[in-house]
């Protein structure tokens, strides 16, 4: 709880965060920063969709988020070279490229289960 005595949550971080994606700390208790973990700024304009009004022209000042549709979530999967030849290598690719097929086979079979997307 804070000074005020409001319980800050994560909706408080959203909407501090979405104001400003470079805020090293959202003074929030407890604080955390809006940077990701690699301590660089995640702009809610390339990872959520759907919060702009359709008959607005152009990016509107002050983007209603909270009225987002969508969000984009990029999975890093460790890559390693294609063509090596390396023991290791060949065995990290096809590691990545099993995952990669199990999340595609969820994705489609989530997506086919209308009940997930209400």
């Amino acid at each position: 709880m804070n000074e005020a005595g409001h319980n800050d949550t994560y909706l408080d971080h959203f909407l501090v965060c979405t104001r400003n994606a470079a805020n090293p700390s959202d003074g929030l208790e407890p604080a955390q920063s809006c940077l990701g973990k690699g301590g660089i700024p995640v702009f809610p304009y390339y990872t959520l969709g759907g919060f702009l009004d359709i008959e607005e022209k152009g990016f509107p000042d002050n983007p209603d988020y909270t009225q987002s549709k969508s969000i984009t979530i990029v999975l890093v999967v460790d890559n390693v070279d294609y063509y090596s030849k390396d023991p290791d290598d060949v065995r990290q690719l096809e590691w990545a490229k099993e995952w990669e097929e199990a999340m595609i086979a969820y994705l489609q079979e989530w997506e086919q289960d209308s009940s997930r997307s209400k």
